[in-house]
């Protein structure tokens, strides 16, 4: 044991003292208990005066490089609570905490360990010190870990089983409710799937539908579910829609997954799928509603010849009478300015100043209320009137950072997105530059975001165009990144300023450590390309200090702020 004391301080504790064992007994055989004290007195709160060989052992440190830091250096907050558990202490307001926590190790890595602290008062009753205990459970957590995914997985092809897909299905209902979008859901059925079990055997027929989950998988994106229902039957719970025409083409592109046949052993097995889908928009109906429409629609399909998906029908009716009162909504939008611009701050991570905001499009509807662009914006590149409503919001945009600046000189950035067709259609970098110098706007106070897919289909005209808005001094920023199918490796010859990571990406972060380690991995391969990392869709502390730890520059969300009309942001920018 290593100390560091002062002469004044009272004498150092004995660790042995305070614990109640050196080991704890636990199913996994003995475990060494890690021991550390720290100061509750004074300027050193936090500050760790003595640890055991067990703590060195546990988190790779020697003593020398722990004493005197604080224990949270170690001890691994999980949220800005845990940040003041030192201070608690010290106040009196706790006497101890209980809680299973990563502990950051000499190398980097983390360890899960259950950590015990507790006060530890002199003769006075006057809270000096704290003991913490901690107990690695790395291999329970792992054990635990694999239980609860082995509960939620289908044990034959590794995806989502009936009790995980049906809760995807639920909350991504209840998202439904809240945002206005869309959801597409498939009920997929093997065409004649005993056929192949009673010719070539039943291992053979497992080894198909291994190979079916892992091809649908292949073609979905990170944020849709992929499940088994059981049998030959699954299900994919697609978010995100635009319209019906979209949903189709996911449609196709299940489909197409059974064009070449399974390859198993030395035999080539054709297999087809029958496929129904269902559409579901804001608030539609519960998941026992939507399965009965997809599997309406599938029964359909097999009745129409199998190989082949159905839509259902009532719902594709609905859809095409609410795109034709939105293809109205949008003309009369046009005629009475009824669109208007909320704008969301992006907030440096590290200062929590706010560098930019995001403008974002809202259509004042006398009957519908406020409609954000998911809600009409397909329409509109329908209708060929995206280009127009796109100048507008550049505008419209350009024109209010330029007077945010007359307000303050160091007034954020504004950034306005770019649809592929609008990057396609016309001259961009001349459009850009024509209404910079109309609304008196610094070029390096504009940022450009452009979709992934977008992106990396922009022919070499459109790319040309985006390398002149950079020379102009304008930003280009790849937009909801994660969702395209892109790489990093792919886009490092495109304009590109920073990358915006998609929601979907950042909902993991903080709660499962795969969805952690591939935002880790992406932040580090943008910042080997000299790229500035985004993070949009944070909603909690633990995301907002997870995505700080693995280095993300930027970040937006309603944990922080959500989007504010162009009022309340200048009273924020008159007082931030």
């Amino acid at each position: 044991m290593v100390t560091v004391a002062d002469p004044e301080d009272p004498p150092p504790l004995d660790l042995r003292d305070h614990a109640p064992s050196h080991m704890f007994r636990t199913a996994f055989g003995e475990t060494p208990i890690g021991m550390a004290v720290t100061e509750l007195a004074g300027s050193e709160i936090g500050r760790i005066t003595e640890v055991n060989a067990a703590f060195c052992t546990l988190t790779g440190y020697r003593p020398e490089e722990v004493l005197g830091r604080p224990i949270a250096e170690i001890v691994a907050p999980e949220s800005d609570e845990d940040r003041t558990v030192d201070q608690r202490m010290a106040s009196g307001e706790l006497v101890d905490v209980l809680r299973d926590q990563r502990l950051r190790c000499a190398d980097g890595a983390t360890v899960w360990a259950r950590v015990h602290a507790s006060i530890v008062a002199d003769g006075a009753g006057v809270a000096r010190r704290a003991i913490w205990l901690l107990e690695d459970i790395s291999e329970r957590k792992a054990a635990l870990d694999h239980l609860v995914w082995v509960a939620l997985h289908d044990d034959l092809t590794g995806i989502a089983n009936r009790l995980l897909v049906m809760d995807r299905l639920h909350i991504a209902l209840d998202r439904l409710r809240r945002r206005p979008e869309w959801l597409a859901l498939l009920y997929l059925d093997l065409d004649r799937f005993k056929e192949v079990n009673d010719r070539y055997g039943h291992q053979a027929g497992d080894a198909v539908l291994v190979e079916v989950a892992r091809r649908i998988s292949s073609v979905m994106r990170p944020g849709d579910t992929v499940g088994r229902l059981g049998g030959d039957e699954f299900l994919v719970i697609c978010n995100d829609i635009t319209d019906l025409r979209h949903a189709t083409l996911v449609a196709e592109r299940v489909g197409a997954c059974f064009d070449e046949p399974c390859e198993v052993g030395d035999r080539s097995i054709a297999v087809s799928a029958s496929i129904g889908l269902t559409v579901r928009s804001t608030g539609a109906g519960d998941a026992q509603a939507a399965l009965r429409e997809a599997d309406a629609a599938l029964y359909r399909a097999k009745n129409a010849g199998r190989d082949r998906f159905e839509v259902f029908q009532e719902a594709a009716q609905t859809f095409a009478m609410e795109r034709l009162d939105v293809a109205r909504d949008l003309h009369v939008a046009i005629e009475d300015e009824r669109f208007e611009l909320h704008y969301q701050p992006i907030f440096d991570l590290r200062s929590s100043r706010i560098v930019s905001v995001e403008a974002l499009l809202r259509l004042r509807h006398p009957h519908k209320g406020m409609m954000v662009p998911p809600a009409f914006l397909a329409v509109a590149e329908e209708q060929g009137q995206i280009v127009a409503i796109g100048r507008w919001v550049l505008a419209e945009a350009c024109r209010q950072q330029a007077s945010w600046t007359e307000l303050r000189s160091d007034a954020p950035a504004v950034s306005v997105n770019l649809s592929g067709r609008e990057v396609a259609q016309y001259d961009v970098d001349e459009a850009v530059g024509r209404i910079v110098e109309a609304t008196g706007v610094r070029p390096d106070r504009l940022v450009l975001e452009l979709t992934e897919s977008a992106y990396v289909e922009a022919v070499d005209s459109a790319v040309t165009r985006l390398r002149s808005l950079q020379e102009l001094g304008v930003s280009v920023v790849l937009d909801d990144f994660g969702t395209g199918g892109a790489s990093l490796v792919q886009l490092a010859g495109l304009p590109l300023d920073a990358i915006k990571l998609d929601e979907t990406l950042v909902a993991g972060v903080g709660r499962d450590e795969r969805a952690t380690a591939v935002v880790d991995g992406v932040i580090a391969l943008a910042h080997a390309l000299g790229l500035v990392v985004v993070a949009e869709g944070i909603e909690t502390a633990t995301q907002d200090q997870r995505l700080l730890e693995l280095g993300c520059d930027e970040g937006q969300g309603f944990h922080r702020c959500g989007p504010l009309t162009a009022a309340e942001m200048t009273a924020l920018l008159t007082i931030a």
